[in-house]
């Protein structure tokens, strides 16, 4: 889950509404300074399923006892986040190899600083048991990857989309569009700067992407990198009481009741 404070309640997206979010980015992604995704569906369906291993976490939401809060995904433990990951990686890999081989690597690059392009991502296993089940994942979603290859190139529709420019241009494709809608949720119409912006599918043309405020309550992208000169998306949110909750069935009470928002957003 995504949470922060809104006109005095605790406004809660769910990682599946975000991913939902990210993938509208992705099917309008695209234009002369912008190379459109390529394989089109399967990025953009990477783009609204690499957070599916969250489900049927967030259908059935904990709170952290420590602060009477829901567990976010910046707070829940990385043994619960590997397992959630793994998950949300071999659902993937059964749809689709090329949709498989992005969201396994953008589970994985959730350990490593999204591949070293996010340094701002500190956050680390603590003790033993979590360093285990990150461990775990990271040799197991390595393993996966191996077999997607596999697949892929043995695959009429893919065999010529998997060179490394292009993989790693794809990922870091999913990782804006994951960043920019985690923005949107997580801090709302505030400025932000997504950096590693593929371009093109040239080895190293990419680009930094500022998001700055508009007086109208819309966003402004520079570049700009969709393909209408501006467009409206939207993601579901719930309001619950901002308040500290002592049981996770208090919490999901709330949360089963609480009121549920719109959030759009007009990027220009």
């Amino acid at each position: 889950m995504i949470t922060r404070e809104y006109d005095g309640h605790l406004l809660v997206v769910t990682q599946p509404h975000h991913a939902e979010l990210a993938g509208q980015l992705a099917a309008h992604w695209g234009n002369e300074g912008f190379h459109e995704p390529e394989p089109a569906l399967p990025m953009i369906r990477a783009a609204n399923e690499h957070d599916n291993g969250w489900r049927e976490w967030d259908n059935r939401p904990k709170i952290d006892p420590k602060e009477g809060l829901p567990y976010t995904f910046a707070t829940i433990s990385y043994v619960e986040h590997a397992k959630l990951y793994w998950r949300g990686m071999t659902l993937a890999a059964g749809e689709d190899p090329y949709e498989g081989l992005m969201v396994n690597m953008h589970g994985r690059g959730l350990y490593n600083q999204r591949y070293r392009t996010d340094l701002a991502m500190k956050r680390v296993p603590v003790g033993r048991e979590e360093k285990v089940a990150v461990n775990r994942l990271v040799r197991e979603s390595e393993r996966l990857q191996k077999r997607l290859m596999k697949r892929l190139v043995a695959d009429s529709r893919y065999k010529n989309l998997v060179s490394d420019n292009q993989v790693w241009a794809n990922y870091c494709l999913l990782e804006a569009f994951d960043r920019l809608s985690l923005h949107l949720c997580w801090n709302g119409l505030t400025p932000y700067e997504v950096q590693h912006v593929p371009t093109s599918y040239g080895k190293g043309e990419e680009t930094s992407v500022n998001l700055t405020p508009q007086g109208d309550g819309s966003v402004r992208l520079s570049p700009y990198p969709f393909k209408q000169s501006q467009f409206e998306v939207s993601v579901t949110g719930c309001l619950v009481p901002m308040k500290k909750y002592e049981t996770d069935e208090e919490y999901r009470e709330a949360y089963y009741r609480g009121e549920r928002v719109e959030l759009r957003f007009k990027l220009t």
